[in-house]
């Protein structure tokens, strides 16, 4: 992004932070704002956040300060958020229905499913794919019922034992997509360190109950202590780059207080360690207080930064990402970690694991000799450099006739 359109940009993610706090601290939009921000930069904001149909549902007298310009935006991504919800919707109790028919258990995650149980609206969160989870020895035959519904996965599969094992120890899910432009993935972790993931599915089971109303009705759900403390960590190891993550968490908190602000002071006090960092972390991100931040709340917060940076650039895979970058992308995830196991664990996950594109071979050397991980994760971004470096110079030489 360049620093013209990152300075053009400000204001739509200032007005829009305003609007979400705004619904308890019940201050008015600043007209300034209002009238600095273009139309597109803040369709570009509500779409990074996935905020538009939550501002409908839970912040309308707010909405109705809004130009109209700004308004038809957010109805806009409403719109669109909603059809692509019902599809969603339709694409998730197929694929539960099957794998439940097989006997295998499903639970979903996020999604439409937790749009439901937070907000009794599946469209209130726009969400890009359909997470569901399975226990650890039921993959392989989830993924052939998933396979049978049209889904092809987004990577090769590895097709050995040996393989296999690396892949489901270095990360927690496999994507897949559909030809009607749905997206799937399948989890057997809830994130890729086990410290703060769910435990298994098949121990979880006695603790889930049922949706017992609405368009998804029948489906898994955790109990809300465990929803919480589920998407309090994911919040936390995704830096709450994208607000809804936070949001979640803000009106879980807010509504167990009767409506009271998340951040009045001492509430913080009672929710657990990755809910305080939450509340912290999306606070400095709203601009919700002035007060002093920990180290861990700044770093976090500027880590998110850089992340929104780059998915506002298009460039969202990480490839235009800097050594310094890189590095403060994981001092904020290692920050947001409750203590030293897991900053340890989550060290030895960074250093060893492995990443699908590096191939079956090298999968296999890393399955080994974990230590050789590194070396194995750098040769495809020094191959792209490469072919990058190379590119000018290819068809120079001396043509034959």
């Amino acid at each position: 992004m360049s620093l013209d359109h990152k300075a053009a940009a400000e204001p739509a993610r200032r007005l829009l932070a305003q609007l979400v706090r705004s619904r308890w601290t019940a201050e008015r939009l600043d007209e300034g704002l209002l009238a600095a921000v273009r139309p597109m930069d803040f369709f570009q904001a509500l779409r990074l956040h996935g905020l538009a149909g939550l501002m409908e549902l839970r912040h309308r007298q707010q909405m109705l300060q809004l130009p109209q310009d700004l308004y038809a935006q957010v109805a806009e991504i409403r719109r669109r958020g909603t059809f692509q919800a019902l599809q969603q919707a339709g694409a998730c109790l197929e694929v539960a229905g099957a794998l439940e028919q097989s006997g295998i258990p499903v639970l979903p995650l996020k999604g439409v499913a937790l749009s439901w149980l937070l907000y009794r609206d599946i469209g209130a969160r726009q969400s890009g794919d359909i997470d569901m989870m399975v226990d650890t020895d039921h993959v392989l035959p989830a993924i052939e019922i998933i396979l049978r519904l049209g889904y092809s996965p987004a990577t090769s599969l590895p097709q050995r034992s040996l393989h296999w094992r690396e892949w489901m120890r270095s990360v927690h899910h496999i994507n897949f997509v559909h030809p009607r432009g749905l997206y799937l993935e399948l989890h057997w972790r809830t994130d890729p360190l086990k410290g703060t993931s769910l435990p298994r599915l098949a121990s979880l089971l006695p603790q889930l109950g049922r949706i017992d109303e609405g368009p998804l009705r029948g489906l898994r759900q955790l109990p809300a202590v465990l929803q919480q403390r589920s998407l309090a960590s994911h919040a936390c190891r995704s830096r709450c780059m994208r607000w809804k993550w936070g949001y979640d968490l803000l009106e879980i908190v807010s509504v167990q207080q009767g409506g009271a602000s998340p951040w009045r002071s001492g509430l913080a006090l009672e929710q657990d360690s990755y809910t305080r960092h939450t509340l912290a972390v999306m606070a400095a991100q709203l601009e919700a207080d002035s007060g002093p931040r920990p180290l861990s709340v700044r770093l976090t917060s500027r880590a998110a930064t850089v992340e929104q940076r780059e998915w506002m650039s298009n460039k969202p895979d990480g490839r235009q990402r800097t050594f310094v970058d890189g590095l403060l992308l994981h001092a904020g995830a290692c920050a947001a970690l409750a203590g030293w196991p897991e900053r340890w664990e989550y060290f030895r996950w960074v250093v060893t694991r492995t990443s699908p594109e590096v191939g079956e071979h090298a999968y296999s050397l890393a399955a080994h000799a974990p230590w050789l991980a590194p070396l194995l994760r750098i040769l495809p971004p020094l191959r792209r450099v490469g072919r990058r470096l190379a590119k000018p110079w290819r068809g120079r030489g001396t043509r034959i006739p």
